[in-house]
């Protein structure tokens, strides 16, 4: 008896799977796009207010995330408990799983929730990227200490990478971006398809331009890359920016 009442939850545990996989999916969709917006604002500093509720937000966002995924692999459990006959008072059981797994994640720091958590890292490291000159630090140096974080000093947290906005190809910025899907290399699309159409001659086999890459490229592996486009384009904003702040500064110092 107990095992037919139990297979009889087996239709609604594989519905609510269905729900939470479409949940997860559609928290990930929120957390693609959520690095774009960072850097954005980051560009502002009359919204400065805002980035930091979108870091909240994007917090927020990982931590309910989790437990979707504590609900999501508790289901699983229970759903293979049914299958083998082995599960006995199944909503109890589940509720106690996911519970067990939603303290675990409760009990760590936020150093240990969000610090390698790639969704989170691109967020922190394209507001860098505005921000700053150079590589973003790892997530470990930026979020404060709490008890509890001295078990991890002696792990390596990378930290963000930074964009090459200059063409391999001409050594300038950019233009009109494309990239190659075998190496992840960005190209401006002119230079790279006249560096194909002019080395094809040669070679079937056409080595990718970038130093030391070892992969091939071809016009069959490159893909537009409109989000780069911004990226180039924000970048260029960002060193006008800074040259408007050079000339002011040189101006202020001849006029005292």
């Amino acid at each position: 008896m107990s095992r037919a009442i139990d297979a009889a939850h087996a239709p609604r545990v594989r519905q609510q799977l269905a729900q939470h996989r479409a949940a997860l999916q559609h928290m990930e969709d929120v957390l693609a796009r959520m690095p774009e917006v960072g850097a954005e604002l980051a560009e502002h500093a009359s919204e400065a207010a805002r980035l930091d509720g979108l870091d909240k937000m994007a917090r927020a966002l990982l931590d309910l995330r989790q437990q979707t995924q504590a609900r999501e692999g508790a289901l699983l459990r229970v759903q293979e408990q049914i299958a083998t006959g082995n599960g006995e008072d199944v909503p109890r059981t589940y509720e106690q799983d996911v519970r067990a797994r939603s303290d675990a994640y409760e009990a760590r720091t936020a150093r240990q929730k969000y610090a390698k958590d790639t969704a989170y890292v691109e967020f922190r490291a394209r507001i860098w990227e505005v921000q700053h000159d150079g590589a973003m630090p790892p997530l470990t140096d930026m979020i404060p200490a709490e008890p509890g974080d001295e078990a991890d000093d002696d792990e390596l947290v990378v930290g963000g990478t930074v964009q090459q906005f200059r063409c391999p190809l001409t050594a300038l910025l950019l233009e009109d971006p494309v990239v190659s899907s075998a190496c992840g290399h960005a190209f401006s699309r002119a230079a790279i398809y006249t560096y194909l159409q002019e080395r094809r001659v040669e070679t079937r086999h056409v080595p990718c331009p970038a130093a030391g890459c070892p992969e091939r490229v071809s016009e069959r592996l490159l893909h537009d890359a409109p989000e780069l486009a911004r990226r180039v384009e924000r970048y260029q904003r960002q060193l006008a920016r800074r040259e408007a702040q050079r000339r002011e500064a040189h101006v202020a110092t001849v006029l005292e």
